[in-house]
């Protein structure tokens, strides 16, 4: 059992005192996060095979991040080597992932949405935007976003399941 998880990774900078404002912290710490990495980390955790699929910076903040997955043995797999991701097969007829499932075949799937769904997905689940900043930035009704994003998941699972 295992699993690929796509999403965001991020670094949220925590002030070292509580109940003062951004401006009044004398400094911060950083806490590696993101939810989808949080899951990679945890099925990592737990012994069983996880993969984090995203991207992060070829700088001290992107190194930290790649480091702290190795550490808690989740791979990180960048765009570029998404063909040499291994089968992170999972059971269970009902579970999204399920078998025969790879982070490649994510990958290829969605590669197989219209531009829009692919732009509309990757704002909202790698970027965290919601439909309305989505909306705005792609000077689009806040309709036709939704659109996008309920039909390019649904043309997922759909390829996902042949």
């Amino acid at each position: 059992m295992g699993i690929a998880s796509l999403g965001e990774l991020l670094i949220d900078f925590v002030a070292l005192e509580s109940g003062v404002s951004v401006g009044e912290a004398s400094g911060f710490e950083k806490k590696p996060g993101g939810a989808p990495a949080n899951v990679a980390v945890a099925v990592a955790k737990l012994g069983q095979p996880s993969a984090f699929l995203g991207q992060v910076g070829n700088d001290p903040f992107g190194h930290y991040l790649d480091d702290v997955l190795r550490a808690e043995r989740a791979e990180l797999y960048r765009e570029a080597e998404i063909e040499q991701l291994p089968q992170l097969v999972t059971e269970g007829a009902n579970d999204w992932s399920g078998a025969g499932r790879s982070a490649a075949a994510l990958a290829r799937c969605f590669e197989l949405l219209s531009a829009d769904q692919r732009r509309g997905i990757e704002l909202a689940f790698v970027d965290g935007a919601s439909h309305a900043d989505i909306a705005r930035v792609t000077q689009q009704p806040l309709g036709t976003v939704k659109s996008w994003i309920r039909r390019g998941l649904a043309s997922l699972r759909q390829c996902l399941e042949r």
